[in-house]
């Protein structure tokens, strides 16, 4: 997820809000705030 996350923020293939979106749509509810985390502080290892 991390990797994801800087993956996102470096191309801007997709916007966060849209993976995250469907990460609460299609992932376990249990790890979101987890995989969220992970996301975000990918993106900012992208910045």
């Amino acid at each position: 997820m991390v990797l994801l996350g800087a993956l996102v923020e470096k191309t801007k293939i997709v916007k966060m809000e849209s993976l995250l979106k469907a990460l609460k749509e299609h992932g376990k509810e249990q790890f979101y705030e987890l995989n969220k985390k992970a996301l975000e502080r990918g993106a900012e290892f992208g910045r």
